[in-house]
């Protein structure tokens, strides 16, 4: 989501800020896992959590940051340039982390698994969990760091605390279904006591859990951990069970984990 340089100038009347959009050219890669940060140490320098670094990895300068959207241990490493350089410097390290498989276990793969990866996490997706109409506190966003409201300049933080007042309408879970069968999609109507009580943000089979699972907004009522639902796929109700994030355990998988 693109920040509005008017917003920003509101807040800070005397800040004198450019702002250039960079996206096409650059390329990015995200390395994650448990070897991700070791495979940068050996090839150049690794970022601290949520930390951001000027790096070198195969003469290449790029912008190496310890954040990405699984869930996992890792970084993002983002390279600048014109087209022609930008295409020849991705290439460049692409070939350099992937000389990385035999010792650190490195395989490419595409945004598909991110998508797996952050569902299992509990990461929203802008546009399809969240959006303009979705507040901070019914998406379970208002803690750092996506949301801290000890900040004073935090825009929306006056409307935020106002809503705080208010009884939610909506709020959102993860879920994992009891049995194998058709998985849960997007737009999938979540009935409990034989009415409807939700709907399904993001659904998919999930590799770490090994079941179909899920995000959704239900009413407040039917929220809590263990509740038995019912996922309407094709007309026919498929039972699944409110589970809090992350949908896996954290002792063995996730940055949190406690086994290598």
């Amino acid at each position: 989501m693109r920040v509005s340089k008017n917003i920003v100038l509101n807040y800070y009347p005397d800040l004198r800020l450019k702002i250039k959009d960079l996206t096409m050219s650059s390329a990015m890669f995200a390395i994650k896992g448990p070897n991700s940060l070791k495979l940068l140490e050996e090839i150049g320098e690794a970022p601290p959590r949520w930390g951001v670094i000027i790096s070198e990895i195969g003469g290449v300068e790029v912008i190496c940051s310890g954040t990405g959207y699984t869930g996992e241990y890792g970084a993002e490493i983002i390279i600048l340039g014109t087209s022609v350089e930008e295409n020849e410097k991705a290439l460049r390290i692409w070939n350099v982390l992937l000389e990385g498989d035999e010792e650190f276990d490195i395989k490419p793969c595409g945004l598909g698994a991110r998508d797996t990866l952050r569902l299992e996490a509990g990461l929203v997706l802008y546009g399809t969990d969240i959006d303009e109409k979705t507040t901070p506190i019914e998406a379970r966003l208002d803690v750092p760091v996506f949301v801290s409201m000890d900040k004073e300049w935090f825009v929306g933080k006056v409307a935020l605390e106002r809503k705080k007042e208010e009884p939610i309408q909506q709020t959102r879970i993860g879920f994992i279904m009891e049995k194998k069968g058709p998985n849960p999609r997007q737009g999938y109507k979540i009935k409990k006591d034989e009415k409807v009580v939700g709907e399904v943000t993001s659904g998919m089979f999930a590799p770490t859990v090994k079941q179909g699972a899920g995000m959704a907004y239900v009413k407040p009522q039917y929220a809590e951990e263990g509740t038995e639902i019912e996922i309407l796929i094709r007309e026919k109700g498929y039972t699944a069970k409110i589970s809090n994030f992350p949908l896996f355990d954290e002792t063995k998988y996730g940055w949190k984990r406690k086994t290598s």
